[in-house]
């Protein structure tokens, strides 16, 4: 009997764990860097308790290069962690969804500020009706 966790709780942890350390790529691919996966490692250890959650991943960039090439570059990352988290036994539904540059977080030109906007988020959508 697994006792899944609240949507709200698990929204709750993603985002902490994601506040702390981010998940980054290779610059203009979808290589993620080795000092991602300890991140990766914390979500995949969130997700298990509550595998039927839908999740949806959501990737952004910068607003630098054609928003077409950013949309395709950030969707395409969103598919790599939903591979990752696949090829690590999760059974959530999860969604990739490439958001470009277009929920820009941070409006600074310093390096720190466009790598706040090169993100991957955690949305919890609930869980499908049964």
């Amino acid at each position: 009997s697994l006792i899944e966790i609240p949507s709200a709780s698990l929204q709750k942890t993603l985002n902490e764990i994601l506040a702390r350390a981010s998940i980054e790529f290779e610059s203009n691919a979808t290589t993620i860097t080795p000092s991602s996966l300890a991140t990766l490692e914390q979500l995949t250890g969130q997700l298990r308790h509550a595998p039927r959650t839908v999740i949806e991943i959501g990737g952004h960039t910068d607003k630098y290069g054609e928003p077409e090439y950013n949309f395709q570059l950030s969707h395409r990352r969103a598919e790599a962690v939903r591979r990752y988290f696949s090829k690590h036994g999760l059974t959530n539904q999860f969604t990739a969804v490439g958001y470009g540059a277009a929920q820009t977080l941070s409006g600074s030109e310093k390096r720190a500020g466009l790598q706040r906007n090169r993100r991957i988020e955690l949305r919890v959508k609930g869980q499908p009706e049964l």
